[in-house]
């Protein structure tokens, strides 16, 4: 039997009404990913898919939350495709616990510059340590 090749989309909803065939990728560009990551955790999370594949890897561009990190953890793991993936976080996040996940290429810290200055040792800590 084939693989299915499903989109974001068709793969929420064939997990919605408990159709989603385990083995299934998925396959949309890192926009609609980014966009539904939330709705696609619990689609990753089932075991019923083997990968994420976006549909245009040369200039995939795939950014997340420290937040994000954590919470759609599932769906970052099954990224399969080249893409310049990131992390946006704050300069207290980088100062403390947060990590570049596997296959990230960049973190971007956003912030005020108050909070940049204050942060700064955590900041280049995580730079040192990730990239």
């Amino acid at each position: 039997m084939p693989v299915p090749t499903l989109t974001a989309a068709a793969a929420i909803t064939a997990f919605n009404n408990s159709t989603l065939a385990a083995g299934t990728i998925i396959s949309d560009t890192a926009f609609i990913v980014a966009a539904n990551i939330d709705a696609l955790q619990p689609v990753a999370a089932s075991g019923l898919v083997a990968s994420i594949n976006f549909t245009s890897p040369a200039s995939a561009q795939f950014a997340i939350t420290a937040a994000q990190q954590t919470a759609d953890s599932a769906v970052i793991a099954l990224i399969a495709s080249p893409a310049l993936l990131g992390l946006r976080i704050t300069a207290a996040e980088a100062a403390t616990t947060v990590s570049v996940p596997s296959g990230f290429r960049s973190a971007v810290v956003i912030d005020s510059a108050a909070n940049i200055q204050a942060n700064i040792a955590g900041i280049e800590s995580l730079y040192s340590r990730a990239l």
